[in-house]
This record gives C-alpha cells, structure tokens and sequence, in this order.
C-alpha cells in the first residue's frame, strides 16, 4: 500500500542526522493524527540535511551500535530499499560521542554502497549522489574527528547535490513504500 500523501516519508530527515541533527520537515502529519507525537521532527540517520536557519530540536539518546549496524544490515540483507529507508529513519547515532558518530556514518555509508546492488532502476542517477554525497560526509568527518557541528561536515551534508538525491529518494518511498 502506497504512503498516505498526507505524510511526508522521513527518509530526508534520516540521511541527515546522519549529517546534523534534525529538520524541522521529517516526518510531518496533521495536528489531530494520533500518531503525531511519535511522528514529530526528531534526529534521525536522515534528519542531518540541515536547511538555513532550521531550529533543531533536542537531540534524542543515541541508539546503541549493535543496534544501528543490526537495523541497517536487516535491510541490506534483505535487499530491500523501503527497510533501509525506514532503518536510516530509526536508528539515530550518539551525537555526543564522536566515535559513535564515525562508527554510525560509517554504517550508514555502507548499508547505502550495498543498496547500490539492489536499488530501483530510476534512483540510479539519486541514488549515486546519496553514496558520493555520504561519502563526502565521512571523509569530513574524519577530519573533523566525528564532530557534527564542524563547518565542514555541515557543508558537505548540507550540499545541494545529497539534498537533492535525499529529496528524490524521499519522494520515491512515498510512492512506493507502505505507511508506516
């Protein structure tokens, strides 16, 4: 069953606390759904494409590494593309331990290298950018020793190309992949 067009897929806010840490347009319902509360803009693995001047919410505890890399390989290993978007949407790094932040980016940059094997046909080109653009973001951060504030790592997360490709996946798993 195709997503409610109501509710955005958190997919962007997911690729992007793996990049800052929350946009205010992840997973967004109607004021009266009973779900918006858990649906609410939070740091996720997508919630780190940061936009100008966004407002970030508090940072949620981090998810513990086994938990991170079992969430993300679940999906690899099932080589479906709707479970790792919903995984990167889950599983939110440790933000106050740079190695945490290393480690998850890491996993993060695998899981989507490997998903290049098993990804639909029309997200080639999107999803290109999101590997080279993740990629990026790694290097950066292990320049910047895991610290996600860094002007670098925001930059490279921040960039209209990862945006773009996180905005084209988004929008495919919309269509595509069941409400959760």
């Amino acid at each position: 069953m195709p997503a409610a067009t109501g509710r955005r897929s958190r997919l962007a806010s997911a690729v992007a606390v793996w990049v800052a840490m929350a946009i205010a347009s992840a997973g967004c319902t109607s004021g009266d759904d009973p779900r918006a509360q858990r649906l609410a803009p939070r740091p996720s693995t997508t919630t780190l494409l940061l936009e100008d001047g966004a407002d970030l919410p508090e940072p949620l505890p981090g998810t513990p590494p086994e938990e991170l890399r079992a969430a993300l390989g679940a999906a690899v290993d099932a080589r479906d593309t709707c479970a790792l978007a919903a995984a990167m949407d889950e599983v939110i790094p440790d933000v106050d331990d740079p190695d945490a932040v290393l480690d998850a980016y890491r996993e993060l940059l695998d899981s989507v290298r490997q998903a290049e094997s098993f990804r639909p046909d029309e997200l080639a080109d999107a999803w290109g950018e999101l590997v080279a653009g993740v990629d990026a973001g790694v290097e950066a951060l292990v320049d910047a020793e895991g610290d996600l504030e860094d002007p670098a790592v925001t930059a490279t997360f921040t960039a209209d190309a990862l945006q773009g490709a996180v905005r084209t996946v988004q929008r495919w798993a919309e269509l595509n992949c069941a409400a959760g």
